[in-house]
């Protein structure tokens, strides 16, 4: 294995560099630490992070991924939107950051809020997306995506994402 955040959009690109046992296998979700809280639960998780919006994920501008200006945009946008009430989380965002969240906490994160964000580095690759994807929509917080290139293959339109909100 060449990557361990290899996705089915890169095999090809992975076996063209030399890579000749890339196989791929999908990201999953662990339902027992990713799920949708009752509603009592998530006013908790709501009083104890007091977040609207939420976004778990690091900020690797200096290495030129793709998507990582939009997700700084978004990020700072946000932060001049909703003040205290954007929890970003993860490395890389300065002051700006609640900090880097464990595994395990991120559910609780993701219940506390009424919006998350799901932005990769990469929006461009047919069907890769990390497991931020699968464990927003676990939560069943609204998630909002940037488009990824294929989506309609895993999730069904009108009932798991909105096509037309995600384009």
């Amino acid at each position: 294995m060449c990557s361990s955040d290899l996705n089915v959009g890169q095999i090809k690109s992975y076996r063209g560099k030399g890579c000749k046992n890339v196989q791929y296998w999908q990201t999953g979700v662990d339902p027992k630490a990713f799920y949708k809280m009752d509603y009592i639960r998530k006013q908790k998780m709501f009083e104890k992070y007091k977040n609207e919006v939420v976004f778990i994920a690091h900020n690797y501008s200096n290495l030129n991924y793709p998507g990582s200006i939009i997700r700084k945009e978004v990020a700072e946008c946000l932060c001049d939107v909703y003040g205290d009430r954007f929890g970003l989380y993860g490395d890389g965002w300065g002051n700006k950051s609640r900090g880097r969240v464990s595994y395990f906490e991120q559910n609780e994160i993701h219940n506390s809020a009424n919006i998350l964000l799901s932005i990769n580095h990469f929006n461009d690759i047919e069907l890769y997306f990390s497991n931020r994807q699968l464990t927003t929509m676990a939560s069943g917080t609204l998630t909002l995506s940037h488009y990824i290139p294929g989506i309609e293959k895993y999730f069904e339109n009108y009932k798991d994402i909105d096509r037309k909100s995600v384009v």
